[in-house]
């Protein structure tokens, strides 16, 4: 998939995810900021990171509707190309995603930025799972980067250092701690 078109010389990005805590490219300014038409779910099935595609994780992506709050980074135009870049090798990696351009909302000021929206059309994208169900996936599933337990405490924890409401995954917080994982998953 190609970058749109972006505007100006310089770069937003609007990170939801991992990418808020660890960008792990340079940047300008980071911000708090906000989008609208798009919020953040667990909908991917994760089958490298987080799981395996006998056993698949679940993960955190943007789809269609609401709001989301997370990071806006600003990166110099001289940056800019490398990027993109390295964005494309870290999200784009499994076409799960679709880059698309939001408005994002910050103290002072709106700017539009890049973002990625979870293809719907992909076989990796889930929904309607209930927590009890979500919970058991994310309790019994591992992969190249870790447990998914971990993953989701740890991103739970991350949004909650940065000021990110969670009460909507309080309940599979709960579910996930009295679920008692499989060796396989350990």
């Amino acid at each position: 998939r190609d970058v749109p078109d972006l505007p100006g010389k310089e770069l937003w990005v609007f990170a939801s995810g991992s990418l808020m805590w660890q960008p792990d490219f340079e940047y300008t300014t980071s911000v708090p900021g906000r989008i609208f038409g798009f919020r953040r779910e667990l909908c991917l099935w994760s089958v490298v990171h987080r799981g395996t595609g006998d056993r698949p994780g679940l993960v955190f992506g943007l789809v269609q509707g609401g709001s989301c709050a997370g990071r806006a980074f600003r990166v110099s135009p001289k940056n800019r190309e490398a990027t993109l870049q390295y964005l494309w090798r870290r999200e784009m990696i499994r076409n799960t995603y679709i880059p698309h351009l939001v408005s994002i909302h910050m103290a002072r000021s709106k700017k539009v930025g890049l973002t990625f929206v979870v293809d719907t059309t992909h076989p990796q994208f889930v929904q309607d799972l209930d927590d009890q169900t979500k919970a058991f996936v994310i309790g019994h599933s591992r992969g190249r980067s870790g447990h998914n337990r971990e993953y989701f405490l740890d991103s739970l924890q991350k949004f909650e250092e940065m000021g990110i409401c969670t009460k909507r995954y309080r309940n599979i917080r709960r579910l996930l701690e009295k679920e008692p994982t499989d060796g396989a998953a350990l």
